[in-house]
């Protein structure tokens, strides 16, 4: 499994610190946090990629964050697909 998450369904008021604390609680460590923006208008998507430093951190971040409400939303965490995973359309 990666080490990088994809986390979907972002408030917009939702900041990289706030993400940053949840994903380390219980001792995690986040390498990382890349905001998704909008490739023709460079706004935010509401999306992100967090980067765990391992993927047992990853598989662990999974189960502790998914479905949780931060800022009013319920997140949805994944395993993050390689660009050539996905659906070139």
């Amino acid at each position: 499994m990666s080490t990088k998450l994809y986390v979907g369904n972002l408030s917009a008021g939702t900041t990289q610190d706030t993400l940053r604390n949840l994903f380390a609680d219980g001792g995690r460590h986040v390498e990382r946090i890349s905001n998704l923006n909008d490739r023709k208008t460079g706004e935010r998507r509401g999306s992100c990629l967090v980067q765990m430093s391992s993927p047992e951190e990853a598989i662990a971040a999974i189960a502790a964050v998914n479905g949780q409400e931060v800022d009013g939303n319920c997140l949805a965490v994944r395993a993050a697909r390689l660009r050539s995973d996905r659906d070139p359309s």
